[in-house]
């Protein structure tokens, strides 16, 4: 198949995986694929779906890093029967508002920009998964007894956006405002948590010196329908506020 301009293929990179990866998702979640046991094998995978080794290769790895799956040298890819028993709708969300309260500090948010454009060749290196069309781009500075620490931008595709108004709230939680201006529910969320170094004009923001260190949160939220309602990006500076994750053994 020729392609008329790099755009093009572009595009049709991105719907091909896009597509295997909500086909994988569909049968895991609605257990074609039986929690706790072995799929096909990647030829015979590959072979079914109509996509190369390489290519399925890339989806199987981005479904086990999200804990979906596990593989297992020499014994195949395995559903991960833990991740599928939690229930596929949670009834509440971490947010940055909840962790800095959670901390005893008081929460507060400020919009600082709201735009419709593409994404920044910046927001597609971090989130390489981003689609090629128009957003509404949200930068929110999330602070603590008034201290800035977070950085978030999100990206809400602007064909998902139903509600017009010249006043939109994005200091609400995101499932709130999702709800409001998508009219759509979050059904499940993925997210990659890393060590980097923020933008010059993010560690601006955040009141931090050249080089200082943060964490990069890239968070993705989908429907049911494994439709992507939010793309985010988010620079933590820690240094005032650690995470601390409680888990019960018993």
């Amino acid at each position: 198949m020729g392609y008329s301009t790099v755009s093009d293929r572009f595009e049709h990179i991105t719907s091909v995986s896009t597509q295997l990866d909500q086909i994988l998702r569909n049968r895991i979640i609605n257990g074609v694929y039986a929690e706790d046991t072995r799929l096909p094998s990647e030829e015979k995978l590959a072979d079914e779906l109509g996509v190369s080794r390489p290519t399925l290769r890339t989806a199987l790895t981005k479904l086990a890093a999200e804990g979906l799956i596990s593989r297992k040298q020499g014994h195949g890819t395995f559903v991960n029967k833990h991740v599928i028993s939690v229930d596929a709708k949670p009834k509440e969300y971490w947010n940055f508002i909840s962790l800095i309260e959670s901390s005893g500090r008081a929460a507060s948010v400020i919009t600082a920009k709201i735009e419709k454009r593409f994404p920044t060749p910046e927001e597609i290196e971090v989130h390489g998964d981003l689609p090629k069309e128009k957003f509404m781009a949200v930068q929110n500075i999330f602070l603590a007894n008034n201290i800035p620490m977070i950085y978030s931008t999100g990206l809400i595709p602007l064909k998902l956006v139903k509600v017009k108004t010249d006043h939109y709230d994005f200091t609400q939680p995101i499932n709130g405002y999702i709800k409001e201006y998508c009219q759509q529910e979050i059904a499940y969320s993925s997210s990659d948590i890393s060590a980097s170094f923020p933008p010059p004009q993010v560690a601006e923001r955040l009141n931090l010196k050249p080089n200082t260190p943060v964490l990069l949160f890239v968070d993705i939220f989908y429907n049911l329908q494994h439709q992507g309602l939010l793309y985010g990006i988010s620079y933590y500076c820690d240094q005032h506020l650690r995470i601390r994750v409680a888990h019960s053994w018993g």
